[in-house]
Order: C-alpha cells, then structure tokens, then sequence
C-alpha cells in the first residue's frame, strides 16, 4: 500500500466576549491538542504538502529513514550482504539476525569484507578507493545493478544524532545481540529505547536485555519497519573474531585518513555512530536504497 503524508490546516471561527468583534483563525490540531494557532491576518500564505512514499522494492523493510536535513530517505536491506565466491554472487541474508560468523572464508562465503571492495569482495589489501558493494546486482534484491547502496558516515551519523534518541537502541532478537533502528514513521509498541547518555562521541547505558523478541515477535516489529543490526565480529585476514566478544561494525562508504574508513560500531559498554579503523579489516555490510523525490 503507498503511504501519504498530509498536512491539513483547519479554519474556525474564535469570537471574543464582546459580540461585536469577531476573529477569525486558522488553528491545527493534532492528538487532540492545539499544535498551531494563528490569526488569518497574521499570515502570509499556507502551503499544503503532500509526499509521496513508494512501497518497499524487493529485499527492503517497509519503515523509510531520513539520512539527512534535505530530507531524503531510505529503505534498509532485510538483511546483510553475503557473497559466495563459487557463484561469484552477492545476496541478503534470509533473516536480519543472520550472520556467518567465525565461518567467514576468503574465496569462499563471506558477509565480513574490507572497505570498499565491492569489486574484489576478497581483497584484504587497505585501499583510498571505495568500490559500492550496492553497484553488483544482489540476487534477492531486485538483482540489477546500482540498485544499493552504502550509507556516509554523514548519513549514518544522521540517524542517530538528528532523530529521535528513542527510535534505536541494543536489543536481543532470536538469541542474537544487536542493535535496533525504527524507522521515522514508527507507532508500534513494544521497544524500549533504554537509559542512554551521550558523552565523548558515544551513547552509553543501553543493555541487550532492553529489548528481547522471538523469531515470531521479532515478524511483528520488521512489518512495520524496524531493523536489525546483528552483532558481527571481525575479520583480520583469515582469523575471524566471535561475535560475541567483538560486538557489531558495521563499514560507511567514507574514507577517513591513513588507510582507515568510517565505521558504525556497538557493544553493551557503547554504541559509536562516528567511528574509523583500518580500511583492510573485515566488517559487516548494511545497504540501503535511496528513495526517489
């Protein structure tokens, strides 16, 4: 079902004690509550907006993200990127809680890879060139090229420093850890944001236990728009880091300085939406599709 935005402004007429005078207002309403009352004579002009949200493409979340202040928005891959070297082919993982973990292999399936190399997913080499996973075609997403995308730092920053504190926080989802962003839209119930503080470019205070869901309810949530971010470990080279004892890093597509990239990185002591390492490390990949104006 497309999704509609709009803004309705409501005329009425406010008459004073004295019958003799009569104002007139225009005033907009919204829970039940005045959110915006003016007199007629004050105003310029009204502008009535209406905005136009296309449905999820193949292999996105219903909810849409605002990434920036112009306003633009994306949807989120169900899942993260894997590549399979045997069919020389990228997919999303069937579920957003889905990661290889510890069995990550170069020239075989992988979802940890080195910046930017979208087209050399098995390269370990640090590089100041960032190739788009999101330019291969993704078999489960549409399967055409330039479809996906990733994120800024910019743009990841955005989400959590510009939106709402509320629309993320660390949650537990079929047994696995992570961290969990609601898109703008969000009326559901069930989420607890947790107790964060921000201070030294991180949020601290937000616990796994703050969110817990099973496969079914974890269903209800992504239906109307959230998204999972497993934990995810690293990879160094061959050798794989548990995910247990690493946390969540997630690449940006921007270049940093000396070899190191922009990263988005958590773990129950910290969530980092600003962070950078070095480029030739293995982290997760989260694409997005940008929506058109």
């Amino acid at each position: 079902m497309n999704r509609f935005l709009t803004f309705v402004f409501v005329a009425l007429m406010a008459t004073s004690l004295n019958a003799e005078t009569v104002i007139t207002r225009i005033r907009l309403w919204k829970d039940g509550m005045t959110a915006y009352r003016e007199e007629v004579a004050k105003i310029d002009s009204i502008t009535f907006e209406h905005e136009y949200i296309p449905d999820a493409p193949e292999g996105a979340t219903n909810g849409w993200f605002t990434i920036n202040s112009n306003g633009d928005k994306v949807f989120f891959s169900k899942g993260n990127l894997q590549y399979n070297a045997t069919t020389d082919g990228f997919s999303f993982a069937e579920h957003q809680w889905d990661t290889i973990g510890t069995n990550n292999r170069l020239n075989g399936t992988m979802d940890l890879f080195s910046w930017g190399t979208g087209r050399t997913p098995n390269s370990t080499t640090a590089s100041t060139t960032f190739y788009d996973w999101g330019a291969n075609p993704i078999s489960n997403g549409g399967n055409q090229a330039n479809q996906w995308r990733t994120l800024t730092a910019a743009e990841w920053n955005y989400l959590f420093m510009n939106r709402s504190t509320s629309l993320f926080g660390l949650g537990t989802v079929n047994g696995v850890k992570g961290l969990i962003l609601l898109p703008d839209q969000w009326n559901g119930t069930g989420f607890n944001p947790g107790i964060k503080s921000y201070n030294n470019s991180k949020y601290t205070g937000a616990k796994w236990t703050d969110n817990t869901y099973t496969a079914t309810q974890w269903a209800e949530m992504e239906a109307q728009g959230a998204v999972f971010l497993p934990v995810t470990g690293q990879r160094d080279g061959h050798s794989v880091t548990s995910t247990e004892s690493f946390g969540g890093v997630y690449w940006t597509s921007s270049y940093a300085s000396s070899n190191t990239a922009g990263m988005v990185y958590f773990t129950e002591s910290d969530i980092r939406p600003s962070g950078h390492w070095h480029s030739y490390y293995g982290y997760a990949v989260r694409l997005v599709q940008s929506i058109a104006k």
